[in-house]
């Protein structure tokens, strides 16, 4: 007599009782996640392949969970109960941190919670467990309080995903007369390469040697020396690249322009692709003869690492992770050194204009003329911390 095959009965106990409402309250979870960012995000950044890849990572560490809590279930039950309160403390990981930062108006607390004793990853360990044990006093919590709690999660998603296709269908109009209206260029005698090389983040010398440190000064002398013009007070119109860039491309005062007009010039510029062909400064220069070259040290060469997936993880616990281990950083870019080379690449042409946008090393990876580490005050470990520090 044959024995019958031990793994088919064994999924399907497996998929009865209360796996099934945990599986689908995971996953809806985890659907609920991605379209809530997706519902926040430009949608120049969270184009529908960028948020269909991360829908499918976000479903991929549900299931993750989900095997930890069955295997963890078999020991105690109500390990497996902070398993699956574990990860939805996981998944809004960034956005408690967040609430909490923002909460907090003590510079010296907020500092050492969150950046410098990394206090906030195990604190956020013991909330889950009492928040869990707290919980079981005022819920009995079974296989169907969980199917309730995913329809809620599924509907929320729906919801969001509206929003979410609601913009990436909105279109903008520029409603007003152009800037560049009737201008025209006279061509040089001999035309001539024209660049623009733009190192994002990169601070003025006075700023440099106030905040790190670090005295600049003998680069931008030797600069001088060579022949270029640096203005040491320069001062941004504003504090984002999003909004310098495309206003320096297309030739218009974003200050006066409205809100329509703006909209039109900024929303579709994703940060690895500035849309530098289409520019009013193009548009001017190809009347005379030259040819548009876009160059960028960081397109991603991979869906994973692109503006929205990056985001998302940022968003998760997997930003408590050391940076050694936050594997998405990893993905090869272009480069900083290899985009130079390209760009340099294109000095045996003279009928280019070439946009070389490159963002240099960001904190926390701060490092003296000899490559020594720096102590700044702070080393921020995600980009919300970094974007207060630029602004300040």
């Amino acid at each position: 007599m044959e024995k019958a095959p031990i793994f088919p009965v064994f999924t399907v106990n497996l998929l009865r009782g209360s796996i099934k409402p945990i599986a689908t309250l995971l996953i809806a979870i985890s659907i609920f996640s991605v379209a809530f960012l997706a519902s926040q995000a430009p949608p120049s950044q969270s184009s529908l392949e960028e948020v269909s890849w991360t829908m499918f990572f976000a479903v991929l560490v549900a299931c993750g969970f989900l095997i930890l809590w069955i295997l963890i279930r078999r020991i105690s039950k109500d390990l497996g109960g902070i398993v699956i309160t574990g990860y939805i403390g996981f998944v809004f990981y960034g956005y408690i941190q967040k609430f909490i930062d923002d909460l907090v108006s003590f510079e010296f607390i907020r500092n050492r919670f969150f950046f410098q004793d990394r206090i906030f990853l195990p604190a956020t360990l013991i909330a889950i467990v009492l928040i869990y044990y707290l919980s079981k006093r005022f819920i009995k919590w079974n296989p169907s309080v969980a199917s309730y709690v995913a329809i809620i999660a599924f509907i929320l998603a729906l919801w969001n995903l509206a929003f979410w296709g609601n913009g990436q269908l909105r279109s903008y109009t520029f409603a007003e007369e152009r800037a560049i209206t009737g201008i025209t260029l006279e061509a040089p005698e001999s035309p001539f390469p024209i660049y623009w090389m733009l190192f994002d983040g990169y601070g003025r010398d006075d700023v440099l040697l106030k905040e790190f440190n670090l005295d600049n000064s003998s680069f931008l002398s030797a600069l001088e020396n060579r022949g270029f013009t640096n203005y040491r007070e320069a001062i941004t119109n504003c504090s984002s690249t999003g909004c310098v860039l495309p206003a320096m491309m297309e030739l218009e005062n974003f200050g006066t322009l409205d809100k329509n007009s703006r909209s039109a010039l900024t929303d579709d510029r994703k940060p690895n692709h500035w849309r530098f062909e289409e520019s009013a400064v193009v548009t001017l220069l190809s009347q005379i003869g030259y040819n548009p070259v876009e160059l960028s040290s960081e397109r991603s060469p991979v869906i994973t690492s692109e503006p929205f997936p990056m985001a998302y993880y940022e968003k998760t616990g997997l930003s408590s992770l050391p940076p050694s281990m936050q594997l998405w950083r990893k993905f090869a870019r272009f480069g900083l050194i290899n985009n130079m080379r390209q760009t340099a690449s294109q000095a045996v042409n003279d009928d280019v204009v070439v946009f070389s946008y490159n963002l240099p090393p960001h904190p926390p990876y701060y490092f003296d003329a000899e490559g020594n580490l720096l102590a700044p005050p702070i080393l921020e470990p995600d980009r919300q911390a970094r974007i207060k520090n630029w602004d300040r």
